[in-house]
């Protein structure tokens, strides 16, 4: 068998690969960390040790020299894998094009993502449904593409808890959302720990939030529609990857002075 079938043939192998990254394991550790049954395990890991990916020492196993280097080498293709296999449906569907190149190229950081499918009480509000899950916040990063009426009334709510908040909104939300709630923007625009940036550019990004400790993010379809479809995960490599990309859509934004 060759390295890269060993790598990309089998996710099952993948899995333990990088499982036995941090260190030895035994069988019920590397059980409980894939949430497999233990019988599943057997075949891979032995393909692994036949070709001295990974060796045993009793009853717990490690990577070999080689096996510590491929992973290494390779994790970042392994996570993208990863990320692909979990949701390939999804994934096909969404348009990328927006994410800037840099950020693509490390997409598997959203290995830990949940795809979820909000019901019908959630999906016209989808800023109100992060939100309510979410307590004593530090501080918000949230770039709003999707215009409901209620969000600058619940962005003010948390702004008057303490929470800083950083708010981009595209030039098409801004003029929709003054003629719903013109009042309490005007409030969030006179805030100290609130910032309005406008992002002018004749895209569309996508709907992303973010807080001190969960990353939410919808990403529109190929045609630029919202399916009622989020990917959310509370992984420290995932919203440090959705700061970023927040982070490139603050950077070509122009702040809001005025109403």
């Amino acid at each position: 068998m060759s390295i890269a079938d060993v790598l990309m043939t089998s996710k099952k192998r993948r899995d333990i690969l990088i499982s036995l990254r941090d260190g030895a394991r035994t069988n019920k550790e590397i059980k409980a960390s894939l949430n497999i049954d233990q019988v599943l395990l057997k075949h891979p890991i032995r393909e692994l040790k036949e070709e001295e990916f990974i060796v045993q020492d009793d009853n717990s196993y490690q990577l070999s020299n080689i096996g510590k280097i491929m992973v290494e080498a390779t994790l970042p293709l392994l996570n993208t894998l990863t990320v692909f296999e979990k949701d390939i449906l999804y994934w096909r569907s969404r348009n990328l094009d927006i994410v800037p190149e840099e950020l693509t190229e490390k997409i598997g950081e959203l290995s830990d993502c949940n795809v979820v499918k909000l019901n019908v009480n959630e999906m016209f509000e989808p800023l109100k449904n992060y939100l309510n899950n979410c307590q004593n916040l530090k501080s918000l990063e949230i770039l709003l593409t999707i215009v409901e009426p209620t969000a600058p009334k619940l962005l003010l709510l948390f702004a008057e808890m303490g929470s800083k908040i950083s708010l981009l909104v595209t030039k098409e939300y801004l003029e929709k959302i003054k003629q719903i709630a013109y009042e309490e923007l005007s409030i969030l625009l006179e805030l100290e720990n609130v910032s309005i940036q406008v992002f002018e550019k004749d895209l569309k990004p996508p709907q992303i939030m973010l807080s001190d400790t969960t990353m939410a993010t919808i990403f529109f379809n190929e045609t630029d529609k919202y399916d009622y479809m989020e990917i959310v995960s509370y992984n420290e490599n995932a919203l440090n990857w959705g700061k970023e990309l927040f982070l490139h859509y603050k950077n070509i934004s122009h702040p809001l002075t005025e109403i």
